[in-house]
């Protein structure tokens, strides 16, 4: 496993600030490993596993996920409101929606450490570019 410094510095230099983080790129460049690294020194640094809040949307048993409103409310069941909650949604575009999704996540600002992967950014999908405040492309 390759670790990629340079996105990891990227990702810490964005950590709590109150922004939307996404991780672009094309299918099997990195995204998600760089995604485990990055929970890896959360947890190193001491965010309990708790507060980190993962999803694979790709996975057969977050299926039933998919909906916006379930995963929201899923999503609500797991943050600590006591705590800053780190959220990681691997292939969010396969949630309808996803955008209002986010948004109203982000709204909440219990979860504003929130980062998605999108690998299925290409100009179909350019209006979803302005949801997001900061994007590391691989």
């Amino acid at each position: 496993m390759v670790k990629r410094e340079q996105y990891l510095r990227q990702l810490h230099s964005l950590r709590d600030q109150n922004v939307i983080k996404v991780i672009t790129g094309i299918r099997r460049s990195g995204k998600s490993t760089l995604l485990r690294q990055f929970q890896r020194e959360l947890r190193d640094s001491g965010v309990k596993k708790t507060n980190i809040i993962t999803l694979n949307l790709e996975e057969m048993e977050n299926e039933s996920l998919l909906e916006r409103h379930v995963l929201h409310d899923y999503v609500m069941r797991l943050a600590d409101p006591k705590a800053k909650n780190y959220v990681f949604f691997d292939e969010i575009q396969n949630v309808t929606e996803f955008e209002r999704l986010v948004d109203s996540l982000y709204d909440l600002r219990r979860l504003s450490n929130c980062y998605g992967v999108i690998t299925k950014f290409g100009s179909a999908n350019n209006q979803r570019k302005s949801l997001f405040s900061e994007k590391i492309v691989l």
